[in-house]
């Protein structure tokens, strides 16, 4: 899976799948929507989205998952989320359900190591 430390100090998170990395930030391609009718009141104006974890080449690293979508992405957009307790305090009220939150859209990826 491609993840990107990110500047977080605290201590490491669990995520859906049992990873308990500290402050990361993982590589995704958006699947499509998830249609949702009700949610809890913190995610009101929020979609959900159907994502992929990808390495940097574009392919598949890891499981599908459902993400909170902070940014608007569009189906087919590369995207940085984060997971476990990062995710929820990615809203203004961090004291939410949320476990995946797409927080930046991907562009490009440039630079040593690519």
């Amino acid at each position: 899976t491609s993840s990107i430390p990110s500047s977080s100090h605290g201590s490491p998170s669990r995520c859906a799948t049992g990873c308990t990395r500290r402050g990361v930030v993982q590589h995704a391609r958006v699947l499509g929507s998830v249609v949702a009718t009700r949610k809890v009141p913190a995610w009101h104006g929020r979609r959900l989205v159907w994502v992929q974890p990808i390495d940097l080449d574009g392919r598949p690293a890891g499981r599908k998952l459902v993400a909170l979508d902070t940014v608007s992405a569009a189906t087919g957009q590369d995207v940085f989320l984060v997971r476990g307790r990062e995710a929820a305090e990615a809203l203004p009220d961090a004291f939410n359900p949320a476990d995946a939150t797409i927080v930046a859209l991907v562009d490009r990826i440039e630079g040593v190591g690519r």
